[in-house]
């Protein structure tokens, strides 16, 4: 490496380490960050969060609560 690519290197390091810091700072960066954040992974977890039962599941499930069983929703069956 040569002595100009050392300094160009040099420069844009610095140049990032300078924004971050800067940018780190303000709160309201990190409140933004963190909204954003949080709106892109609700696609996410919603897909895994909300998702809903088979209709032979939701019958059984009715059938379990009608007999005053508890519901298991991990194994998906009365206890």
């Amino acid at each position: 490496m040569s002595w100009q690519e050392i300094l160009a290197v040099t420069c844009i390091v610095i140049g990032f380490i300078g924004g971050g810091y800067l940018a780190a700072q303000r709160p309201a960066f990190w409140v933004e960050f963190f909204t954003r954040l949080l709106i892109s992974f609700i696609p996410f977890a919603n897909k895994y969060i909300s998702k809903r039962m088979t209709p032979e599941e939701e019958k059984a499930y009715q059938k379990c609560i009608r007999q005053g069983g508890e519901w298991d929703s991990f194994r998906k069956r009365c206890k």
